[in-house]
């Protein structure tokens, strides 16, 4: 991707999370990353494209973030921790920065699904070559399978918590659990 492209994107980003989505408008986000309008236009055609190149855009930041730290992890609780705290934790963070983030999470969830979902398939294939490497036993063909159960729980749980501290917890205890289940006989998953 080209730095005008990348500049655009993060103003994009920026913009939706500061003002909403819905309020955003393409003048918005060409001022905020300092090119003309017709660049803009030029470049991805509606705000809704703007929108999912953004998705695709801050998805793949992150991955490359957290695949970097995981590929420094000498065990698999680690990966975990490295998963909850860079990405769960994370956006909760931010979701909390600016009242505009869940907005931004529901439009990208619905009118961005494609790159929402392709999103979500990478983490998977991450996280079950993450398991694959420190649980060798484990089938093959349950790799994927427990890739979904593991990165389904850990996403959901920022879901209806009072506050961060509650979040850390439940984080906490699901990585406790995992591990768990991980340290009985693992070629039995």
């Amino acid at each position: 991707m080209s730095s005008k492209s990348d500049k655009i994107l993060a103003a994009a980003f920026d913009v939706f999370t500061r003002y909403g989505v819905q309020k955003a408008t393409m003048g918005d986000i060409a001022k905020a990353a300092g090119v003309a309008r017709q660049t803009l236009y030029n470049t991805y055609g509606t705000k809704e494209t703007v929108m999912e190149a953004v998705v695709r855009s801050v998805a793949d930041e992150k991955r490359k973030e957290i695949t970097g730290y995981w590929a420094e992890a000498t065990e698999f609780e680690a990966v975990l921790n490295i998963f909850c705290t860079y990405g769960t934790l994370a956006w909760y963070d931010h979701a909390h920065e600016s009242p505009y983030t869940e907005e931004f999470m529901e439009y990208a969830t619905t009118r961005c699904q494609s790159a929402y979902l392709d999103g979500f398939e990478l983490w998977k294939q991450d996280l079950a070559h993450q398991i694959g490497r420190f649980y060798p036993a484990i089938a093959t063909d349950k790799l994927p399978i427990l890739a979904d159960f593991i990165f389904s729980g850990i996403t959901n749980t920022k879901q209806h918590v009072p506050n961060r501290d509650a979040l850390k917890n439940r984080l906490d205890l699901q990585t406790r659990a995992i591990l768990a289940i991980l340290a009985t006989d693992p070629a039995r998953l």
